[in-house]
C-alpha cells in the first residue's frame, strides 16, 4: 500500500509548475520515478541498503517510516549522513509541509526518507542552477 502512495507522491514531484517557470519540483526525478527503490523501515536493515547504495548505482531509495515523528526522521537522516557521507538524505513528514516562497509543496501523506548519492545531488544542483531553476525559488 505505501509503495503506491510513495510512487504517486514521487510522480507529483515531476509535474511542471508555472510558478517554477515550467520546471517540476524535482527535475532530476523526471524519467527516474521507476528507478527509485521503495522500502518500509520495519522490513529492511538501513545499514545494509545504505552500504549497497553506491555499488548498486541506484537513483534513490524511498523509505516509508509510518510510525516516525519529524524528530525521529531528522535524527535518522542525520545518522545516515554521518555514517555514510557519500549519501544525502531528505525527509518529509505530513505534519511538516515545506514551502518554496509562498508555495506549499506536496506532502507524501506518510513519513518518508529519500536517500540519494550526494555527488549526484551536487551535480544536479549545479546543472539546475545553470538552467535557471533556482531563480524561481524567491
Amino acid at each position: 500500500m505505501s509503495g503506491r502512495i510513495i510512487k504517486r507522491y514521487l510522480r507529483t514531484l515531476t509535474q511542471p509548475k508555472d510558478w517554477l517557470g515550467g520546471f517540476p519540483l524535482c527535475p532530476a526525478l523526471v524519467g527516474n520515478v521507476d528507478r527509485v527503490d521503495i522500502y518500509d523501515i520495519d522490513t529492511i536493515d538501513i545499514d545494509t541498503i545504505c552500504a549497497l547504495f553506491v555499488p548498486f548505482n541506484k537513483f534513490a531509495y524511498a523509505i516509508s517510516c509510518a510510525h516516525f515523528t519529524e524528530l525521529q526522521l531528522d535524527a535518522l537522516a542525520e545518522e545516515i549522513e554521518t555514517n555514510y557521507p557519500e549519501l544525502a538524505v531528505l525527509w518529509h513528514h505530513p505534519a511538516s509541509p515545506r514551502y518554496i516562497g509562498d508555495h506549499k509543496t506536496p506532502t507524501p501523506g506518510i513519513p518518508l526518507l529519500i536517500i540519494q548519492s550526494k555527488a549526484d545531488l551536487i551535480a544536479e544542483k549545479a546543472r539546475l542552477r545553470e538552467a535557471g531553476y533556482y531563480k524561481h525559488w524567491r
